[in-house]
């Protein structure tokens, strides 16, 4: 698994996405990468257009992305644990 920056992200919720990849990088999570990604058109534009940050983190590689295979079971479960330790952290920072 790997997370690049979502573009649309970066632009509309930079401090966000500041914010989790400097986690990302203090916990050693090697899926956050610091490298461009693409621009992904979904939720995430009208939750920042209505003044909600949110950033988008997705591997565009993955071979399930929006199919009928993406299950539990096609996950990555470590690139999962990183995710969710990045985001644990993160809440517990803006409390």
């Amino acid at each position: 698994m790997r997370i690049p920056v979502e573009q649309h992200s970066l632009t509309q919720a930079f401090q966000l996405v500041e914010d989790l990849w400097k986690i990302a990088a203090e916990l050693k999570c090697t899926v956050f990468r610091n490298e461009r990604g693409a621009d992904v058109q979904d939720d995430h534009l009208a939750l920042n257009r209505a003044g909600i940050p949110a950033v988008d983190l997705i591997d565009l590689d993955y071979p399930h992305w929006h199919r009928l295979s993406d299950i539990p079971a096609n996950c990555a479960p470590e690139g999962m644990t990183q995710i969710a330790r990045v985001l644990s952290v993160w809440l517990q920072r803006v409390k």
